[in-house]
């Protein structure tokens, strides 16, 4: 697995470099020796392949992003079965590549990352403040499906965390006060 780790600390470096292609190939070959060393059904694995989907949805390549997240999902769900704590974070995934094309499948995928959220949230700041940005996804897809009632209580229940964490002065709680505003205006 060292090997692999190391493919996957070079495919991040790739990518904060602006090299795309080369993070998708070293982030391909660590996954591919996590299936080899540890097996496809281990963490490390699946992890890998959420990782992979994510450096393809920054390049664009949302239907290759979507089979990764899938297939991570899938084999999450093999392994673990349901309500595990990772599958939050492939929902909030998948439920982010999908907003664009189909922001009513997006939306499903986004409340099941909230429901697990609430499920496993513990009482810190960075978890709270996770559950929030999903909410605004959430919020956000309400609004492209046209229930703006439910884009409202969303929005509200994000400001709400963002003014209790962060504050009335920090500019991702004025930013949502802001866009608070101008939902009811």
């Amino acid at each position: 697995p060292q090997l692999a780790k190391a493919n996957s600390a070079l495919a991040c470096v790739m990518l904060d470099e602006g090299d795309y292609a080369s993070a998708i190939y070293y982030q391909e070959e660590a996954v591919r020796i996590f299936e080899i060393t540890c097996g496809i059904d281990h963490p490390l694995t699946i992890d890998a392949y959420t990782v992979l989907a994510r450096y393809l949805f920054a390049c664009n390549q949302t239907t290759l992003a979507l089979q990764a997240a899938a297939h991570a999902r899938s084999l999450l769900l093999l392994v673990f079965g349901p309500d595990h704590p990772m599958e939050m974070a492939i929902d909030r995934d998948i439920g982010d590549y999908l907003m664009v094309k189909d922001p009513e499948m997006a939306l499903k995928f986004l409340l099941r990352s909230c429901h697990l959220y609430e499920r496993y949230e513990r009482s810190d700041r960075a978890a709270e403040l996770g559950h929030a940005g999903v909410q605004h996804r959430v919020a956000q897809c309400y609004s492209a499906l046209g229930d703006l009632r439910s884009s409202l209580q969303a929005e509200r229940l994000v400001y709400n965390t963002y003014r209790t964490r962060l504050g009335d002065a920090h500019p991702v709680t004025k930013h949502c006060a802001a866009l608070l505003k101008s939902i009811t205006t």
